[in-house]
């Protein structure tokens, strides 16, 4: 339920007058929850991220969740920026 709801959102703020798909990942995937620590383990991910000219990807993603809309998000793989 919840991810809808934040999907949502981003397409909301992000993709008005947007061409193409946001790209979007979470850190989750890569190291598993991290409770307090998450937000500073997505900052750490971003800027690996822009050091390595590289979105890393999300790991286990195989099936989009019916209950966001197509076509507005994109989920990271491995891809050059």
């Amino acid at each position: 339920m919840g991810d809808a709801e934040e999907a949502e959102a981003l397409i909301d703020v992000f993709c008005r007058g947007r061409e193409g798909p946001l790209q979007v990942g979470s850190v989750k995937t890569n190291m598993g929850h991290a409770e307090a620590a998450s937000g500073l383990c997505g900052v750490i991910k971003v800027l690996l991220a822009f050091g390595n000219k590289k979105l890393p990807g999300n790991l286990h993603y195989s099936i989009p969740n019916p209950n966001i809309q197509p076509g507005k998000l994109r989920v990271s793989c491995d891809m050059s920026l």
